[in-house]
């Protein structure tokens, strides 16, 4: 998009701020239908791109949006997060039903 890597950084660095993953609004009926999957019996696991610095924020806006969660994680796309906690790696996504 012609921009340097710094302002790249810097957008990135903005959209992962706190305030702003937790002021996001859900998609229309979505709480609706985790619930409805976790009362069919369906476990529901959330995987997200976002850096694991962020699962903290996710986490509150996950339980205040009232999203029905048995697990949270990040799956390390890029392969720079390995070994951090709440951190999944592309070949044990790959592995998940």
């Amino acid at each position: 998009f012609g921009r340097s890597e710094v302002e790249r950084d810097r957008l990135l660095a903005a959209a992962h701020e706190d305030e702003v993953l937790e002021s996001m609004a859900a998609i229309p009926g979505a709480t609706a239908t985790l619930l409805a999957w976790e009362t069919d019996g369906h476990p529901v696991e959330i995987v997200t791109g976002r850096p694991p610095a962020t699962l903290g924020a996710t986490r509150r806006w996950l339980r205040r949006m009232r999203m029905p969660h048995a697990s949270l994680a990040s799956v390390d796309k890029y392969q720079r997060q390995h070994g951090l906690e709440g951190v999944v790696g592309l070949e044990q996504l790959a592995r998940r039903r």
